[in-house]
């Protein structure tokens, strides 16, 4: 049997919580049922305020989560930018 590979790109990810997670959520968890490999492609969490740890318990074991560091185009609580380097 074939092995099939998902790349699923979502900036509102578990556990950030949210009305944007439930879609992205759902398909993670049930495409590896129909024998998807699935990777998901989002944002480090640390940068934001509703964060719900339970979430990830919905997902399966078998699901890779990639995070990238996210850009703060906005000002920070300084008022300075933040760089893109930071």
């Amino acid at each position: 049997m074939n092995t099939h590979n998902v790349l699923i790109i979502c900036y509102i990810f578990p556990p950030i919580g949210g009305g944007g997670v439930p879609r992205p959520l759902k398909m993670a968890k049930y495409l590896g049922e129909f024998g998807w490999n699935v990777h998901v492609l989002t944002v480090d969490p640390a940068y934001h305020a509703t964060l719900d740890p339970s979430l990830l318990a919905q997902l399966p074991s078998d699901v890779t989560i990639h995070r990238a560091k996210e850009w703060q185009l906005l000002p920070n609580r300084g008022g300075q930018a933040a760089s893109a380097s930071a």
